[in-house]
This record gives C-alpha cells, structure tokens and sequence, in this order.
C-alpha cells in the first residue's frame, strides 16, 4: 500500500467518534486498495469534515452538501457495514 493509502487508512480508523472508526476503518478495508487518484481525493475531502456531519450524512439524518456529494459518498452509503454499533 502506498503511503497515501495508508495515511488515508490512518485517518479514517482513528476518527474520535468510535462509530466513524468503525464504519470509515470497513469502508477503507473493503475499497482503499481499488480506488482511483480521483476517489481517493473524494475520499481525503470526506475525512474533512466533522465526525459527527459525516455520520448524519450516510445515516440520512441530514442532507450532503453538494461539494461532497461524489461517487464515493455514494459508495460509503451503499456500504454494507459488518459490525455493531
């Protein structure tokens, strides 16, 4: 994995909010490696923003501001998660 990858990886295990851990970590591990520089862009803007806007975001509880609402957005709420929260 490249270091780009990794620190992305980082990023979204070590969030502070142990649900976006979760669910951002299972993202990662399933489409980190196949991503395109693009999505991995996309990808690096969502970790921008606040834990707790991000998790309204892909529970539905607010809507996505168009800047981050990408391909990859899309994709983390296609997201099967495999855990308990």
């Amino acid at each position: 994995m490249d270091d780009r990858r990794k620190r992305l990886k980082y990023q979204a295990c070590h969030r502070g909010m142990k649900e976006a851990d979760l669910i951002l970590g299972q993202f990662s591990d399933k489409y980190l490696s196949t991503m395109t520089d693009d999505q991995l862009d996309e990808f690096e803007d969502l970790l921008s923003a606040p834990d707790q806007t991000l998790f309204a975001w892909l529970t539905g509880h607010e809507a996505v501001p168009e800047r981050f609402d990408t391909g990859v957005m899309a994709l983390m709420k296609a997201f099967q998660f495999q855990g308990t929260l």
